[in-house]
């Protein structure tokens, strides 16, 4: 992943997830490396999966895994994803920034002030 060879690296993250299918590490790079090569999350990414499961307290992983939702279309799940990755650690404006995008195009504009507020601070 470091050198951007995403497809290289999901070919050998894909077999892992197999072996080791409740392994947050593995499922994270899954689920990044579909992201960057824009394809379906699938059963080893599915954000609902793995942010249920296995990413309780990592908050890179569950940006991530809004990111992956969002593009995707699955704005509930990104949503998830991104309070939880907030949640888990505050000092994440990208983060803050994706969910205050997602809140306003939900319609939820007390959320996205909310979040938008906490952006200026960082």
């Amino acid at each position: 992943m470091e050198k951007r060879q995403f497809a290289q690296a999901l070919a050998l993250a894909k077999p892992c997830s197999c072996r080791h299918p409740r392994t947050a590490t593995v499922l994270y790079l899954v689920a990044v490396n579909q992201r960057y090569l824009n394809r379906s999350y699938g059963r080893a990414g599915d954000p609902s999966r793995i942010s249920r499961q296995f990413i309780p307290t990592m908050a890179g992983c569950s940006r991530s895994v809004g990111t992956v939702a969002g593009a995707f279309g699955d704005s509930a799940a990104a949503i998830t994803a991104y309070a939880q990755a907030v949640n888990l650690n505050a000092a994440l404006p990208a983060s803050w920034k994706a969910l205050a995008a997602l809140y306003r195009a939900a319609g939820r504009t007390a959320d996205a002030q909310n979040a938008a507020n906490v952006v200026a601070t960082l």
